[in-house]
Order: structure tokens, then C-alpha cells, then sequence
């Protein structure tokens, strides 16, 4: 056996591969910086290649005549690309062969000086290099011409054959020194490790077995030659009750294909069978590294001996092997268990959200029995859409059914039993959310097969956020100005097309014209056309003409709101709602996905899920997937309020306090008299819609301001005031699309308010004390 240093520890070991993964650099001057390529695992008492080291120096740093000694550790040598031990050191003559941008020998140790650096010019190229062996450890290098001061330097150098001392442990660094006028960076840089020569073996194939399963064996090495030539070189251990067969044919990982073992006795056992020996000829031996994988099938061969549980794999032999033991798998264990992958993203208020894959394993096969089900059940806030199925060595899922019929839980039944341990995953489930209930979508388990648990298959973000400027104060019975609004998609797409957003107010709470729509950011398309009020003005709706490719943002300005005398102090919220940003409420959406309603259920995979509720809308109980403070109420609802507003004859323009409103239908003269629609004469001369009443059947209006009743009958001229009657010289009308007109003058005075015409203008101002 060589002398390879068994005695050092595991923890040491890992040190070293920490640092071969991770090479370190000690910080140079500000001039610059040395950065190492690579750090490789090599042997002690040999001549071999070390990692490179990149010099990367600031502009106008280096100047002609500046120089660097790089030096490796004591008693290592440059060694010439001809030479094959520590006397053949390079000299001056070798060092000062010149080839283009290259110094040195390519075939050994050499300097190099590349015209660019990640597509940046290098300003020592063309200037020209000495370079010089000091001793057999080290060597300098000086400028000769004069380095462009615009541009940064670069210089590799490239250890390529080294004498590594005999007995060297450890970190090998290359050592930068310099004058103190030179530019060229300074510091210590890690280009390799001597390791001893040490083998890692690990295992993989299999998590558990019953009588005979197959498990894959790899070997490597960190340095080349780390395995050790001859018989038994590595030893594999079984449990008492186990024993090995049919090892196969090695595999490269990597390393050298020509170097890979195929000697007729590569693996043998013991008398016994519980011990495989790993054998390589007498003269084997890697000149490069080597990984190398082989499978071996570990048999139960005395169940009365062979342990349930744990199967662990005891390491030895010739070679200096890591860790001393290893895992290959649990053996008896009838269990089986349910796991989520990594969370998904999906979207409050949307159908068909795709959730994590779920995996059911089983440790053992026939750990699941025939005929056994697994139930999936959802929160409140979702419902089930597409289920998948699956089925793996023998062991199927796939019959649906949903108890409870409420679409928050699904049942699958096995069906078995098993070849092998089986897994199936359940790829592509999706969901129905809720809008405005966002979180982490949490699915309970259960059922009759032993699976239990919580699995988090996805987090639920809003799909809009809506974000006001400012709420500022209003008052009741006014026309309030409000600060602008804006609507942000959450991603590109998160905005349907074709559908529509609403606007929601608060009850009492209405928009006294069409606010301004328009996309400030990203390429969402909106139809300005389409924006109308629903709702008694209560909502304002607009459709998405083409949803994005780049996140969005709608702006909303020129809001005003009425705020009726019912209202309460406190906030307004605008809530946003409709199809484009929550679909699981639109019907032909949900139908889209679902189908058809059969017997008044949604049907997901020809079973009964769930009735659901009129439209068919899925969550009709919510509908709000964003909301923003727009304004707050800061006065209570008193009986009268104060107001100047006037109305242009043909115009549905209007103002209150000098704040501009619209109406659907515009003033018109009839017979002398100015007609208004009731309910902004109303508004206007302070009465709050739960003051204005529409009685059909009688075909009348009564208005109450105050201690005053006023009742007002479709084409009669004769108004009651508190009951009693008074003449008009013209009557109310029904004008399109239904609005009740009303003789302002008369109705205005009625009701203590003063009534100033313009005839230029055509304009009438209305004034309330």
C-alpha cells in the first residue's frame, strides 16, 4: 500500500474539497485583483498541472518597466515541459521563448497575454514582456513597452507543470509580490490541494427492497492513482442476512475511457456472500482522476437473520476509502408517504390554477393496499378542477369521486397491488380560487390508505393591486373630488382580454361622471368607448380589448363622487371587480372550463363535484380581487344641505359647487319649462336617494327634503305638498331609457330653493338654503 496518510480526518478531507470548490484569494492592492481558474485535488512527490491565475489590473495602473515575482510554496519547482522530475528546472532560455501573445512553453508552464477580456481591449497587449527564473520556485515578469492608460490589463499565467514537494499537505498558493511603485495587484491565490489521494463511495438505485432489489455503487477518486492497484481494493460489507449478486460492468462518470477496470476478476465475493470485493490488476493505476459506477443486487438470504430497517454497507479495503460505511436502503419497511413539490404561483379569483405535483411513494412494494383511497381536500376559498391520475409498477389511482358533493374534496381509490415499490405522481391538478383570499393554498390528506397530513401546493397572490393617490375628505350630498387610482397587474397576462373590470362604490356612494381610463404602463389595450355606469352610477365598467405581454398599469383620473346622506363617516372604498381580473363568476368562463351543468352539477371527470351557484358563478359570495381607500366621509348625514348647481339645456353636463357631473339624459325645454331628470334635480337641491321614491304601479315620484313631502304623479299637473295638492302649469314625463322629468321650477321651489335662468346661455342655476 502507499503511504497515503490514513490517518487524516474526514473533517480535514472536507476542507479540502470546500477549498477545491471554492478557491480563495488574499485582497490584492486597489490596482487590481488575482483571480484563481481552478484548484485542483493533486498527489504529493510528482510533476503535475495546477490551477491558472488571471491578473486583472485597473486602467492606468501599469507602467513600462513595472514588474511581479510569482513564487510557489518551498521546494516546489517550474519544471521544463520536457522534463519529468523536480532537477528539471526551467531556466531563463526557456522562459523567454516568445510565440505571439504567449511566454514560455505551451506544453508546460507559460504566461499569457490576450489581446481582449470579455470583449474588452487589453491595454498590456503589444507592449511586450521579460520574463525571468529567479530560482527554481520562482520566477518575474516586467513590462518592456508602454500599456495603453484608457484601458484595463490582463495576464494569465498558466502552472502547468509543476513539482509538487514529496510530503507536501495541504494548500498550494502561488504568491504575488511586488515593488511598491508597481502597478500589478499583490495578495496570495490558491491554484491546487494535496489531498493524500483519497476514494468517496456512494450508493443510490434504491430507498428500500424486499427479497432482491438493485442498488448503483460509485467510486471516485480525488486525485489520480488514489486507488490502489492489486486485489480487494475497495470492500463492500452486507448486514448479516444479506449477501451480494450479480455485480455488473463498470461505467466512466469521467476520467480516462482507456483507463477504465475490465480485469476478468474485478468483483468477487466471500465464502459467505455478504462481502464484494473490488480487485484491479497489479499495475492499475489512473494518471488522470476517475469516477466509475457499477450495479450489484443485494438478496435476502436468512430472513431470520436480516434486520428490518436500515440496510447499511460497510467500506474497506486497500484503498483509502470515504465515509467507512454507507447507506443502500431500508428493507421490511411497509410504508408508503405523500409529498408536495415546490409551491406554485396562482391567482385569486381564477380558474384553472395549476397547483405543486403531489407524490405518493410506497417504501415497499404492496405497501398500498387494493381497493385503499386517498382524499384531497381544499379550504374554503377553493375548488377543485382538473384531478390527474397515474400509475407505476402495477400500482394505479385513478377513480374519482367527490363526497360531500362541495367540490373541496376529492377521492381517489388504488388499485393493486404493486410489482415494485411504486410512485405516482399526480402532475396536473388544478384549481378554482376565490377571489380575494390570498395565502398559502394548504391541502388536508386522508382516506383509508394511511396517508395523513398537510401539503402546501401553492401560494395565491392577487392578480391587480389598486393603489390610490390620496383620500381626501368629502362631504355629503355634494359633487367630491377624488385623487387618482391606479389598477397594476401582478404579472404580464394577469388582465383577461375580452372581459371586463368593474369599479365598485360603496351603497350611497355613486360616480358623478365617466372618470378618464389609460394604460400609463406596460401594452394592455383598453376600449375607452366601453366605459359606461351600471348600477344607479353605484358602478363604472370598461372592457380589456387584449391583455399584455409586459405588466401593466391603468390609471384612473378625473373621479368625482355623490355621496348620499345615508352614508356614514369613515372610508370609501373603491373596490375592483368583473370577469377580467376574477373569472371564476362568469359563466361562460366557467363553462368553458367545466362544461355543461348535468342535473345542476359541475361534473370533473364524469363525477359530480359540486352544484354551483346561479350564473353558474363559482364564489358568487365575493367578487372583489383588489380595493383602495379613494376618499373619506367626514361629516354625518344632516337634512339639509347647501348647494349651487347648474344645468345646460342639451347637455348632460352639469356642476355642483363648481365640480363637474354627468348625467344620461340631458335638460330640454318643453313649453316654456326646463325639464331635469328626477334624481340629479334631487341631488342638486340636497336629498338623498333614500329620499327619492319610484312607486311603478302608481307611476309617481316623492321627493323628501326636510319636513316637506313632495309627490309628483307621470302627466298630471297636479303636485302635493305634504298632502296638499298645488297646480303646475306642466306635468311630469317619461323620457328614454326610463328617466322621470320634472318641471324644475316648480319642483324646485317646492322644495325652498332658488331657480335663476340665463337665456344666452341657456343655462339654469339652482341654489339651496
Amino acid at each position: 500500500m502507499k503511504l497515503k496518510r490514513k490517518a487524516l480526518s474526514i473533517l480535514m478531507t472536507l476542507c479540502f474539497l470546500a477549498a477545491m470548490i471554492v478557491p480563495t484569494a488574499t485582497p490584492a492592492f486597489a490596482s487590481g485583483d488575482l483571480v484563481p481558474l481552478a484548484a485542483p485535488n493533486v498527489d504529493d512527490g510528482v510533476v503535475t498541472a495546477l490551477g491558472g491565475v488571471l491578473l486583472k489590473i485597473t486602467a492606468g495602473s501599469l507602467q513600462k518597466d513595472h514588474s511581479v515575482n510569482f513564487s510557489l510554496p518551498s521546494d516546489f519547482v517550474w519544471v521544463k515541459a520536457s522534463g519529468t522530475g523536480s532537477n528539471d528546472v526551467m531556466t531563463d532560455t526557456e522562459w523567454q521563448t516568445v510565440s505571439g501573445n504567449t511566454y514560455g512553453e505551451k506544453a508546460g508552464n507559460y504566461i499569457e497575454v490576450p489581446q481582449y477580456y470579455s470583449g474588452d481591449y487589453n491595454g498590456l497587449y503589444g507592449c511586450g514582456l521579460t520574463v525571468k527564473q529567479l530560482s527554481d520556485r520562482e520566477i518575474s515578469v516586467t513590462v518592456d513597452g508602454e500599456p495603453s492608460s484608457g484601458d484595463e490589463c490582463f495576464l494569465y499565467v498558466y502552472p502547468k507543470k509543476i513539482w509538487v514537494e514529496d510530503g507536501y499537505d495541504g494548500t498550494i498558493d502561488l504568491v504575488s509580490a511586488i515593488p511598491n511603485n508597481s502597478g500589478f495587484p499583490k495578495g496570495t491565490v490558491t491554484i491546487g490541494n494535496v489531498s493524500g489521494g483519497e476514494v468517496t463511495v456512494s450508493a443510490s438505485g434504491t430507498t428500500s427492497f424486499t427479497d432482491s432489489d438493485e442498488i448503483t455503487i460509485r467510486v471516485t477518486e480525488d486525485t489520480a492513482g488514489a486507488l490502489e492497484g492489486g486485489n480487494k481494493s475497495l470492500e463492500f460489507e452486507l448486514p448479516s442476512g444479506f449477501v451480494w449478486s450479480n455485480p455488473g460492468s463498470v461505467t466512466r462518470v469521467w476520467g480516462k475511457q482507456t483507463e477504465l477496470p475490465t480485469n476478468t476478476n474485478l468483483f468477487t465475493t466471500n465464502s459467505k456472500g455478504d462481502t464484494l470485493y473490488v480487485n484491479f490488476s497489479s499495475s492499475f493505476s489512473t494518471t488522470e482522476a476517475m469516477s466509475f459506477e457499477f450495479k450489484a443486487t443485494i438478496t435476502v438470504d436468512d430472513e431470520t437473520k436480516a434486520k428490518t430497517g436500515d440496510v447499511t454497507v460497510k467500506v474497506s479495503g486497500e484503498s483509502d476509502a470515504a465515509p467507512s460505511e454507507f447507506y443502500a436502503g431500508a428493507y421490511g419497511t411497509y410504508d408508503s408517504g405523500i409529498t408536495a413539490g415546490d409551491p406554485t404561483t396562482v391567482y385569486a379569483g381564477m380558474l384553472e390554477q395549476k397547483i405543486a405535483p403531489i407524490t405518493i411513494s410506497e417504501s415497499v412494494k404492496e405497501s398500498i393496499i387494493d381497493g385503499r383511497t386517498l382524499t384531497l381536500e381544499l379550504p374554503e376559498n377553493a375548488r377543485w378542477g382538473d384531478i390527474d391520475t397515474d400509475s407505476d409498477n402495477g400500482l394505479s389511482i385513478d377513480t374519482i369521486s367527490f363526497p360531500g358533493k362541495d367540490g373541496k374534496t376529492v377521492k381517489l381509490t388504488f388499485k393493486g397491488p404493486s410489482t415494485k415499490a411504486a410512485e405516482l405522481v399526480l402532475d396536473d391538478l388544478e384549481v378554482s380560487l376565490e377571489p380575494g383570499v390570498t395565502g398559502d393554498l394548504v391541502v388536508k390528506v386522508g382516506g383509508t390508505a394511511g396517508l395523513s397530513g398537510s401539503l402546501t401546493v401553492a401560494e395565491i397572490i392577487s392578480p391587480i393591486t389598486a393603489e390610490a393617490t390620496s383620500a381626501p375628505e368629502i362631504k355629503i350630498g355634494t359633487v367630491n373630488k377624488g385623487g387618482e387610482v391606479t389598477i397594476s397587474e401582478t404579472e404580464a397576462g394577469a388582465i383577461k382580454e375580452d372581459k371586463w373590470i368593474v369599479l365598485d362604490l360603496p351603497t350611497g356612494v355613486r360616480f358623478a361622471n365617466k372618470p378618464s381610463v389609460e394604460v400609463i404602463e406596460g401594452d394592455l389595450d383598453i376600449d375607452t368607448g366601453s366605459i359606461k355606469s351600471q348600477e344607479d352610477d353605484n358602478q363604472m365598467t370598461f372592457q380589456i380589448d387584449s391583455d399584455s405581454s409586459e405588466a401593466s398599469t391603468i390609471k384612473l383620473t378625473n373621479l368625482n363622487y355623490i355621496v348620499d346622506r345615508t352614508v356614514a363617516e369613515g372610508n370609501v372604498v373603491l373596490k375592483v371587480k368583473g370577469s377580467a381580473v376574477a373569472n371564476v363568476n362568469d359563466a361562460g368562463e366557467v363553462t368553458d372550463y367545466y362544461g355543461d351543468l348535468s342535473n345542476g352539477y359541475i361534473e370533473i371527470d364524469n363525477a359530480e363535484a359540486f352544484i354551483p351557484d346561479a350564473g353558474p358563478a363559482i364564489f358568487s359570495r365575493s367578487a372583489t380581487n383588489a380595493s383602495a381607500v379613494v376618499a373619506k366621509v367626514v361629516t354625518p348625514a344632516p337634512i339639509d344641505v347647501s348647494a349651487t348647481a347648474s344645468f345646460v339645456i342639451g347637455s348632460t353636463t352639469y356642476t355642483v359647487n363648481g365640480v363637474e357631473a354627468t348625467m344620461d339624459v340631458a335638460p330640454y325645454l318643453k313649453s316654456d319649462r326646463t325639464f331635469l331628470p328626477v334624481r340629479y334635480v334631487a341631488n342638486a337641491l340636497g336629498v338623498a336617494d333614500a329620499n327619492i321614491m319610484w312607486n311603478q304601479d302608481e307611476q309617481s315620484v316623492v321627493i323628501i327634503k326636510g319636513d316637506r313631502v313632495i309627490k309628483l304623479v307621470m302627466n298630471s299637473n297636479i303636485m302635493l305638498i305634504n298632502g296638499v295638492p298645488f297646480t303646475m302649469d306642466v306635468a311630469p314625463e317619461l323620457v328614454d331609457p326610463g328617466r322621470t322629468m320634472l318641471p324644475l321650477r316648480a319642483v324646485a321651489q317646492a322644495l325652498g330653493a332658488d331657480v335663476q335662468w340665463d337665456a344666452a346661455t341657456q343655462t339654469v342655476t339652482v341654489t339651496t338654503i
